[in-house]
């Protein structure tokens, strides 16, 4: 099963948070494609400009190590984006939600929200 790690699961990976049980960690290692999505990066790099996260410099070269794969949000993914409807106000995860849905890819979150759309989902 390919996977997409919501934005807050990357963050828990990088700092080898406790809510990452061993299953989940299992979860995510034997799942191959794992991708992060450009939106999460842009989600970061937005917060961090405007000081909302800190997180260090070097994260990136982390995604690198991880073994995460980037997946780049398309068109196709725009217009999946359209036609949801508003259960979700975060414009981030509707993007990831529409990115999921587009692709048929399980998304692994914490936000329980997104499992009111139709799509595949890993609540943790």
């Amino acid at each position: 099963m390919s996977l997409i790690l919501d934005t807050c699961v990357f963050f828990w990976i990088l700092g080898d948070s406790e809510k990452l049980s061993p299953e989940v960690k299992n979860i995510i290692q034997k799942n191959s494609p794992c991708y992060l999505s450009s939106i999460s990066l842009a989600e970061i790099e937005i917060k961090r400009s405007i000081g909302k996260l800190d997180i260090p410099d070097n994260y990136r070269s982390y995604i690198d190590l991880s073994g995460l794969k980037e997946l780049e949000y398309s068109f196709e993914d725009s217009v999946v984006l359209n036609s949801l409807t508003f259960h979700h106000k975060d414009p981030f995860d509707r993007m990831l939600i529409a990115q999921a849905l587009s692709r048929n890819i399980t998304i692994m979150t914490s936000d329980k929200i997104f499992a009111k759309y139709p799509l595949k989902t890993i609540i943790i």
